[in-house]
């Protein structure tokens, strides 16, 4: 009897995009990426621009959806948001 057992070593990055901050950490963790938040300087946009895109919500993230990335504890997805 021969037993393979394969783990992933890397995942696509899910699109958190869109999501709060809180919303986005908790899918990729539960994917196992480790997560990243940086948080942009709000004070070069216009009070119209804040409404439009919105406080605490994901604008960009890096890797982008699709890309691969590892999972076994270095696989690291920057969050960007306002």
């Amino acid at each position: 009897i021969r037993l393979t057992i394969s783990m992933l070593s890397e995942m696509a990055v899910p699109n958190v995009e869109g999501l709060s901050v809180e919303d986005a950490e908790a899918e990729l963790l539960s994917y196992g990426f480790l997560v990243e938040k940086i948080k942009l300087n709000a004070n070069e946009l216009s009070e119209g621009e804040l409404a439009i895109i919105g406080i605490g919500v994901v604008t960009q993230q890096y890797p982008r959806e699709g890309e691969p990335v590892s999972i076994m504890g270095d696989g690291i997805v920057e969050l960007y948001y306002y």
